[in-house]
């Protein structure tokens, strides 16, 4: 579906231009444009876009869509620090630069769109979930926005603490358990740990008993379940043959918070 790009405040323009990742900003100016931008979907069937077969180049999106898909990647790579370069990130950093310098991709199986809208939704889910239950804002910064990284290096030099201890250990493993993220679909891409990373972070620093953060876990899988059950892009799809991605954080300790 195509969609006049200028009217929603992007520049006129036929150029890509170079396709790098952006100095994280401290507020994102195109949030308002984005959000109008993931509601658009492509009455084309995006299945014939997609190969399923490993590292083959595909053409990311159908000739209508490529103006709007290719905005989305681009305000996209201005997101999520620190997401690129460990786990799944490089593999869906690529496809990204690709999609905008080119009209061809390496995506096993990923409809680049499918993927943006699916963690766009996810990091406003994140900020609902934070601000409904006036947890306190981790860093200060939204989701979309946080530095995982440079969270855990204020705890460390603020608190003296190993951030990635024991506790974070036991409420991780407590959303596992519960199910919290929304699995995408193989169009939407590899999981979106930061989701969880970000709402384990934001327990951590609102509250210290095993007590509250039990409740606290307790309410956010309740509010996470609501949001799948009401939303069909969050409960799309379930991976498979693919399992869940750990947390290079994650510690073997006994769960019992100190």
């Amino acid at each position: 579906m195509g969609v006049d790009l200028t009217s929603m405040g992007f520049p006129k323009t036929n150029s890509v231009g170079n396709c790098s990742i952006e100095k994280i900003p401290a507020v994102l100016e195109e949030t308002v444009p984005m959000d109008e931008l993931v509601k658009i979907k492509c009455d084309q069937q995006h299945r014939r876009f997609i190969c399923l077969h490993g590292d083959q180049q595909v053409t990311t999106t159908c000739p209508e869509c490529r103006g709007r898909v290719v905005e989305m990647a681009k305000i996209f790579l201005k997101t999520c620090p620190g997401d690129w370069n460990s786990g799944p990130g490089d593999y869906v950093l690529n496809s990204l630069r690709d999609t905008v310098a080119n009209e061809r991709a390496s995506t096993d199986g990923m409809d680049i769109a499918s993927m943006i809208s699916f963690r766009w939704k996810m990091t406003h889910l994140a900020d609902h979930i934070v601000e409904k239950l006036q947890l306190a804002i981790p860093s200060n910064t939204p989701c979309l926005l946080w530095s995982k990284r440079n969270w855990q290096e204020d705890r460390r030099r603020r608190l003296g603490e190993t951030v990635f201890d024991n506790k974070w250990d036991c409420i991780w493993r407590r959303f596992i358990d519960g199910h919290l993220m929304p699995r995408p679909s193989v169009e939407q891409g590899p999981e979106f740990i930061r989701f969880q990373q970000y709402l384990v972070a934001a327990i951590r620093d609102s509250v210290s008993s095993k007590e509250d953060s039990d409740e606290l876990v307790n309410k956010i899988l309740m509010l996470t379940e609501e949001a799948k059950a009401s939303d069909q892009e969050l409960r799309q799809g379930v991976l498979d043959k693919r399992s869940v991605f750990k947390d290079p954080f994650k510690n073997q300790q006994a769960c019992s918070l100190r």
